[in-house]
């Protein structure tokens, strides 16, 4: 089974990485050990939930995996959760 979701720090698929993982280890920071955190997702134009965003508690790799699990590949982009209040600067707001 391939996965065709992209690595946020590098591009690369996650396949690619686990291609990785099994030869020589990870080259993207991406997939060291990180602590949770809450992450934002956000829909853009086109999307079930247009100018909108959820916020996922995880890794960045599972909430990324979450993201997936809810919504599949239907969103736009990954933020940590500082970038919030830009986001509602520029009228994203939150899906409750």
């Amino acid at each position: 089974m391939s996965i065709e979701a992209k690595c946020v720090r590098c591009g690369k698929t996650v396949d690619q990485h686990i291609d990785e993982l099994m030869k020589d280890g990870p080259s993207c920071d991406g997939f060291k050990a990180e602590s949770p955190k809450t992450w934002i997702f956000t829909f853009g134009y086109g999307h079930a939930f247009p100018n909108r965003y959820v916020k996922i508690w995880g890794t960045c790799a599972s909430a990324r995996a979450e993201m997936f699990e809810r919504f599949g590949p239907k969103w736009a982009f990954q933020y940590t959760s500082d970038k919030e209040e830009s986001l509602n600067s520029h009228n994203v707001t939150e899906l409750k």
